[in-house]
């Protein structure tokens, strides 16, 4: 599903937060850790947040007129 609105990419945004509560929810803090460094559940979690958050700069950043670096400066 495309999201057109905000109010549909709050709506869906909310609905695979959800699901993802739905799967963690029964790991403890050593099972979400199993796997080799930097592929854990915990890592990919926090990979994927750290990609987010970049992202949502990066556009801030863009609407407000400043250069924005893709990953990073430098």
């Amino acid at each position: 599903m495309a999201c057109t609105t905000k109010a549909e990419l709050i709506t869906l945004t909310q609905k695979e937060y959800a699901k993802i509560q739905k799967l963690l929810a029964p790991l403890d803090h050593a099972a979400a850790s199993l796997g080799e460094p930097g592929v854990s559940i915990k890592d990919m979690i926090g990979h994927r947040a750290h990609w987010t958050d970049l992202c949502l700069r990066w556009y801030t950043d863009g609407k407000a007129g400043q250069e924005v670096f893709f990953p990073a400066e430098g």
